[in-house]
């Protein structure tokens, strides 16, 4: 091994480290297993010799163990800053190679080289991919990716499929709505006549009816009122989801305060002890807001029915960028197996005789609360209350 070729060799290592090109890294292969060539004439005992095995253990440490350099690097003082200087380079790459493999996209390389330009062109492609699928998650479903090769094509046809679905799915949404909303509306004209005649015969052919069947028109008006409320929920329902939501910002101890005082005309003969604490601030739709908390409310009242006094209690605070609400009570509670069932539409945990209503009105609750993007949930347990919540994201 002469002067000559070490020189070559090292003109070829600071172009292979300078440019980073493909090119030059096969130079730099070339003339390495020439210099190899050449080392293998030499002695075991030979000084280049010793310091090219230190050279390459030194390098298969930092590469295969992730090994910080030995104090002592081979070789004189120059062709020791050289190999420390790769061996910082190999290990910096390392490094930011195994964030990457574990979703942390922030660490910056500063190493040169074909395989830290790859890393770092990787880099940047993943924070845009992340950044795109934030966007997608709160429904820009227009996004597209165009440098990732085959991977594009499968996200971009995953995002059109989602895209078809949810315009599907908001098409068959407004056409159950305007169906709840015909339906229910031209339902009403026919009970109220049923209703009318009804009490028609009750009150003018009551002497010609016998008992039997004064009780059977009793039962007929009993359920058409039934029907009547139903048939409002219904329309409530549907509004819930056709209203446009005009947003503003609420004073939610206010509001709470002023349906509060309305729990005494819902039932006037209970007894009532609510408790109302701080409550945060939100921005929503007023009315559907009020909505929210005058069927949550109600319905603590409704199901303390069996108890002599109604204790409720209403409180809130800020977590985690949302605003969280809630109204607990002391009422008959439920079983958290069936929890799942508490927001459905139609879907009750009780029999009808003991509670009068619906099911329809933590439907609405749920609904109205999704449109502003929030959540609802509940927890509870039989015969000692239950607690139900929702949230509201901050400045929604």
């Amino acid at each position: 091994m002469n002067r000559e070729s070490l020189l070559k060799l090292r003109r070829r290592l600071d172009l292979a480290i300078d440019s980073g090109t493909p090119e030059a890294y096969r130079g730099l292969a070339g003339g390495l297993a020439e210099m190899l060539e050449q080392v293998k004439l030499l002695q075991p005992d030979d000084a280049a010799s010793g310091d090219l095995g230190r050279g390459l253990d030194a390098l298969e440490a930092a590469w295969i163990k992730g090994s910080a350099p030995p104090a002592a690097l081979p070789g004189n003082p120059e062709c020791q800053t050289r190999l420390a200087k790769l061996l910082s380079g190999m290990l910096a790459v390392q490094s930011f190679a195994i964030a990457m493999s574990k979703g942390d996209l922030s660490p910056s390389l500063r190493a040169k080289g074909l395989m830290a330009g790859g890393l770092k062109a990787l880099q940047a492609n993943l924070r845009h991919l992340t950044w795109q699928t934030q966007m997608i998650a709160r429904g820009d479903l227009d996004q597209r990716v165009d440098f990732m090769g085959d991977f594009s094509g499968s996200f971009n046809f995953m995002v059109s499929s989602l895209k078809a679905a949810r315009d599907q799915l908001i098409e068959a949404n407004q056409d159950l709505e305007a169906f709840s909303y015909s339906v229910s509306h031209d339902l009403r004209a026919p009970l109220r006549a049923i209703e009318g005649f009804a009490q028609i015969l009750m009150e003018d052919h009551a002497r010609q009816l016998d008992p039997e069947a004064l009780r059977l028109l009793g039962v007929i008006t009993a359920n058409v009122r039934r029907m009547a409320v139903l048939i409002n929920d219904l329309l409530a329902f549907a509004r819930s989801g056709r209203q446009e939501v005009t947003k503003s910002g609420i004073d939610m101890s206010g509001l709470v305060q002023g349906i509060s005082r309305q729990l005494g005309d819902y039932a006037p003969d209970r007894s009532f002890h609510v408790t109302i604490r701080e409550l945060p601030p939100a921005r929503g739709d007023l009315t559907l807001i009020s909505q929210v908390w005058f069927n949550m409310l109600s319905n603590a009242v409704k199901f303390t029915g069996p108890k002599e006094t109604c204790v409720i209690e209403v409180g809130g605070w800020s977590e985690d960028r949302e605003n969280i609400y809630y109204v607990k009570d002391n009422g008959v509670g439920f079983d958290m197996e069936y929890a799942h069932r508490l927001f459905g539409v139609f879907q009750r945990l009780h029999a009808p005789f003991k509670f009068e209503g619906t099911g329809l009105g933590l439907a609405i609750v749920q609904k109205i609360i999704h449109r502003h993007g929030g959540r609802v949930w509940a927890e509870g347990k039989v015969d000692e209350g239950a607690t139900f919540y929702f949230t509201l994201p901050e400045g929604s």
